[in-house]
Formats: C-alpha cells, structure tokens, sequence
C-alpha cells in the first residue's frame, strides 16, 4: 500500500470517527453490564485487527471459543446499550461505533509498525491465560478503553478493575 493511499484512508478514518464521536458524545451513560460490554468491545476488536494483521487467526478463535459464554451474553449488553440509549437509530449508531472502534485499532497497527505483532501475540498469549471471570476486569483496564467515548452512568458502581497476575511467560 502507498504511503499517499494510506494517508488518504487515515484522514477517511479520522473524519467517520469525528462523525460518530460527535454522535456518541451526547452524554448517554452506560449501566454496568453495558459499560462492561463496551470495553470488552474495544479489547475485542483489538484482537480482531491483530489476528487478521498477524496471522493469529488460530489463537482468535480459540479465545472466542474459550469465552464464548461471557462473549455472548456481552454482546448482548453491548446491543442493549444502542437500543435503550438510541432507539431505532440503534443499530446505525452501534455499526458507527463498530466501524470508528475497527478504524481506530487499525491505525495504531500500523502506528506500531514492527512491534505491532510481537506485543499483540504477547497480548493474545495473556488474554488466553486469564479465566473468564477475569476477562471483564482485563478490558476495563486496557489503555484504549476510552476508544467508545461512553461514561459509566454516575450513581451505578461500575466493574473494578484490578491488577491480573501476569502470565509467568510474560505480560502484555
């Protein structure tokens, strides 16, 4: 790909998540079960852009099947959260958030450059040593959390996030 087309898909980037952000931004809270499903939105889509940039397909699909339970009744939440807060417009809201989460992930792939797919295999390596208890916890406490712009409600105790004993092979 060529640094001009590359830089040409950052700016269509940036402007699809100005537009959502702006979109997302009106103050609608998320209850806990949503907040929790929206982090692990942002860890998943993570793994997601790195198991397609990597190869990493094998150990992607054997954290959904590991977590499948928690990852279904997340997903669940996270939809829960566009229909409550946007109504009919829930869907479209929840693709564009989707789609700016996807986007978002994909330029820091490429921020990365070389280190992208050796810290992201250390990262898959982890997330496949936590139990699923321990899943929600590690989402909240990833560095781009922030990614889908959405608060905890005030008022509505919100998932801790605690420290997870590293793997003894290495952390993330």
């Amino acid at each position: 790909m060529r640094i001009g087309s590359r830089f040409a898909q950052a700016l269509a980037a940036a402007a699809l998540s100005l537009a959502a952000q702006s979109a997302l931004a009106a103050g609608d809270c998320a209850l806990r079960a949503e907040k929790a499903a929206l982090d692990m939105r942002v860890l998943q889509t993570e793994l997601v852009v790195a198991a397609l940039n990597c190869k990493q397909s094998d150990k992607y699909n054997t954290f959904v099947h590991k977590f499948e339970s928690k990852l279904t009744d997340l997903g669940a939440a996270f939809r829960q959260y566009f229909v409550r807060v946007y109504g009919e417009a829930g869907e479209t809201r929840m693709n564009e958030l989707v789609t700016r989460l996807a986007n978002a992930a994909v330029i820091r792939s490429w921020d990365w450059g070389a280190y992208y797919c050796p810290t992201e295999a250390q990262m898959f390596d982890y997330v496949l040593w936590l139990k699923p208890d321990q899943l929600v916890s590690f989402a909240a406490s990833r560095p781009y959390i922030h990614d889908h712009d959405v608060q905890g409600c005030a008022g509505t105790p919100q998932a801790p996030v605690q420290a997870e004993a590293a793997p003894q092979s290495g952390t993330p």
